[in-house]
């Protein structure tokens, strides 16, 4: 990676840190606008477009020939002595704020009755109750494992041939972006 920091034009990394900064700007706007309309209109038909964030970063990665948001932030950190780049970080850095006070604002305004969410490295009961993004019904690890277990049907489960899967991969998700 080392090779790649120098090799990145100062210009280029301003062009791609304005490029994010537009797309947050205008991401954040019209995310603003529409939670204060309705929050749940927000969550069920605007949200996604927040993830047009993660094409700009795609986008801007590709055009500096970097693999992954620590290269950019490597990038940044070699040409943050040059005043425009201190400046085009200094307002990416606030728009990010932004952006993680929106998602803990709607996150704040979610009727949610149950338990906290689960955080990096906490032990999760089985019974934890969660949405099935395949079936769209509410489960459980517990139901999960005993389903895998009962005569082999896997009842929804991943299959292999006839015979249930192996092994169950869970994703959990919590967060908009």
């Amino acid at each position: 990676m080392a090779s790649a920091v120098h090799e990145v034009k100062k210009d280029a990394l301003v062009s791609g840190i304005k490029e994010i900064n537009h797309c947050l700007q205008t991401l954040l706007s019209g995310a603003n606008e529409a939670v204060k309309v309705s929050t749940e209109h927000f969550i069920d038909n605007e949200i996604a477009k927040l993830f047009g964030l993660a094409t700009a970063y795609k986008n801007v990665l590709h055009t500096l020939k970097l693999q992954k948001k620590v290269d950019l932030d490597q990038v940044v950190e070699h040409h943050y002595r040059y005043q425009d780049v201190r400046e085009v970080c200094d307002d990416w850095k606030e728009l990010e704020l932004q952006w993680d006070d929106l998602l803990k604002d709607v996150d704040k305004k979610l009727d949610r009755s149950g338990p906290d969410p689960l955080t990096k490295g906490q032990v999760m009961s089985l019974d934890e109750p969660f949405l099935c993004a395949r079936t769209k019904r509410e489960t459980t690890i517990r139901e999960l494992f005993k389903n895998a277990d009962s005569s082999g049907s896997g009842k929804g489960l991943p299959t292999q041939g006839s015979h249930p899967a192996k092994f169950l991969v869970l994703i959990l998700l919590r967060h908009f972006a």
